[in-house]
């Protein structure tokens, strides 16, 4: 079976992921999702180097995204590297896995090889509340399950509790100011 989609959870609820350069299976979470294409998907880097790569980050941004990188998504300017990926916008959402929690698609065996960013967004039908519970993820995306992995740690339930919204900052202003 070659399935290009995971659903892994994060520090801050479960979410979708793709390879980043691959058109057909970003549509396919489009489709997954009800999602309108104006509401583009984040990005989920490894860490600050490879955000690097693929974004503009000046010292101070680096320094608050270091200070703020849990919980937190950030928008910056993308390069040239990241042109194709929506190609509309000159701006990226993007994050940086959090190595102090263990369930990610950065440290799975589904991307072990990939050393670039994931496409990355929550698991939900869009404009619903995020699904923070591996049971309402199984009944309402089982049926796509042979081009979804599911991962789910075994001690979800005490993963789970501790789960939040995350926190979006524009960096692409001379004062940073939170969205969300």
């Amino acid at each position: 079976m070659n399935k290009k989609i995971l659903i892994h959870l994060t520090d801050t609820c479960y979410w979708f992921a793709t390879p980043f350069d691959n058109q057909f299976w970003i549509e396919k979470i489009f489709e997954l999702k009800k999602r309108p294409k104006w509401k583009i998907f984040s990005l989920l880097f490894e860490n600050l180097e490879q955000l690097k790569k693929y974004c503009f980050v000046d010292k101070v941004q680096e320094k608050f995204i270091l200070e703020n990188k849990f919980f937190s998504s950030f928008i910056l300017k993308k390069k040239d590297i990241l042109k194709n990926f929506f190609s509309d916008f000159d701006t990226v959402c993007a994050r940086i896995e959090n190595e102090k929690f263990d369930f990610s698609p950065v440290w799975t065996d589904f991307f072990k090889n990939w050393k670039k960013p994931v496409t990355t967004t929550s698991v939900n039908i869009s404009g619903e509340n995020f699904f923070y519970w591996k049971e309402k993820i199984l009944e309402v995306f089982w049926k796509f399950s042979d081009d979804i992995e599911m991962i789910f740690p075994e001690n979800f339930k005490e993963k789970e509790v501790l789960l939040q919204s995350s926190k979006i900052f524009d960096l692409t202003k001379n004062d940073f100011w939170r969205i969300r």
